[in-house]
């Protein structure tokens, strides 16, 4: 019997080739559209990620703000070299190093040649390594009057190593030699530090010239990624023990702050959550809509067969075999829209993906998912349309 019901099933898809043919329209449209917003989105959530990235997870940044959102922190030249001890000290901390600034009447290079900054940094090779930075060219700077470059300094000012530039100081022109040029760090969107980096004049934090500058905000670096927020708890404790640092920062409104990577990931995390909310909305009302357009072609299609169905149950067959007819339809249609559907859904998502320059990860359970929608809308439209031909009744035949 179940062989005779398929050959019922493929005999009406014949017949009915040009109402077949919307119904897999209906649901390719609808496999197609859940099948490029998916891969769309998490594209995009993998690209802001890449795009916020300039460290490892492990690396903390303790600067000032406000610990509702500790992204929207500021740099303040407040930290001393007793709070980075206190931070250096704090359980869960495997080191830190921190960034002085100090302004200079002006820089020059070849013979009064401005250059745009006018801050040198004073960092350490500690401060480049938790960064992830490198020094492509020459080596860390060690005495008072040597310097590193970023790149975009040293490409629009063609300085090299071993180059002198001046730096103006309180009226006083002082030469510098370029020791080293730091590696050049790809622009991000959500990020301004590459540019920074890019830009920056650094000298060894002990050179006399900012060794009484105070740090602008501080690098540390967690034992164990997994227990950042106590860590971060850890250092804004030890801090307070500083009491010049709390009377600085009273009434301000701000505090010291820990921020990592960590927060950009919950805080990308929590916008997704909402993003997901509305694309499962989307594949609902997509799913809802497919399903509807099934259900009104196979309505309109029993509705023309109830003789024929009349025919099947005089002959024996049970309200579930006729069922049986019109399910094995949808759930053909469904796989032959689904794939249709999902193939074309891989090719425009990936031409969308690589225009906008994010990156083409091929995930297939992302691809699978509109797939899977595509049978399973096919196939409950199928169950609920097909229930109809329970209602048709023989006695009707018979007097016809």
């Amino acid at each position: 019997m179940n062989n005779k019901i398929r050959k019922l099933a493929n005999r009406d898809l014949k017949v009915n080739k040009k109402r077949n043919r919307l119904t897999v329209i209906s649901i390719v449209i609808s496999v197609f559209l859940i099948g490029v917003v998916i891969p769309l989105c998490s594209s995009f959530y993998g690209y802001m990620l890449k795009e916020m990235k300039i460290s490892g997870e492990e690396v903390m940044t303790v600067a000032f703000g406000n610990k509702v959102n500790t992204l929207n922190y500021k740099y303040l030249t407040l930290y001393t070299d007793k709070d980075v001890e206190l931070i250096r000290n704090s359980e869960g901390v495997k080191s830190a190093t921190g960034v002085k600034g100090f302004s200079a009447d002006e820089i020059t290079y070849d013979g009064g040649k401005q250059i745009i900054t006018s801050t040198l940094y004073g960092i350490d090779k500690e401060y480049l390594d938790n960064m992830g930075f490198n020094i492509e060219y020459g080596e860390m700077p060690t005495d008072d009057n040597s310097a590193l470059i970023g790149a975009s300094i040293h490409s629009s000012t063609k300085l090299n190593i071993g180059d002198i530039f001046q730096v103006t100081i309180n009226g006083e022109v002082k030469d510098f030699k370029v020791v080293g040029i730091i590696e050049h760090q790809e622009e991000q969107a959500y990020n301004t530090l590459p540019a920074e980096i890019n830009q920056m004049i650094a000298v060894n934090n002990t050179c006399k010239y900012v060794a009484d500058s105070k740090y602008g905000y501080v690098s540390a670096i967690a034992s164990d990624v997994k227990d950042l927020e106590k860590i971060s708890q850890n250092i804004c404790e030890n801090l307070k023990k500083d009491s010049d640092l709390t009377n600085a920062l009273d009434g301000t409104g701000l505090e010291p702050i820990v921020a990592s990577r960590k927060d950009v990931k919950d805080m990308l995390s929590n916008w997704f959550n909402y993003i997901t909310l509305f694309i499962i909305g989307i594949v609902a009302l997509i799913g809802v809509i497919a399903s509807v357009n099934i259900i009104n072609i196979f309505s309109v299609t029993i509705q023309e067969k109830h003789k024929d169905i009349a025919v099947y149950k005089i002959v024996g067959a049970t309200n579930k075999q006729v069922r049986s007819i019109y399910i094995i339809q949808s759930i053909y249609l469904g796989f032959k829209g689904s794939i249709i559907g999902t193939l074309l859904s891989i090719l425009v998502s990936s031409v969308l993906i690589i225009s906008f320059g994010w990156s083409l990860v091929p995930n297939i359970f992302l691809y699978s998912a509109s797939f899977i929608v595509g049978i399973v809308i096919s196939f409950l439209a199928g169950c609920m349309v097909s229930k109809k031909t329970d209602s048709i009744d023989v006695n009707v035949l018979m007097n016809e």
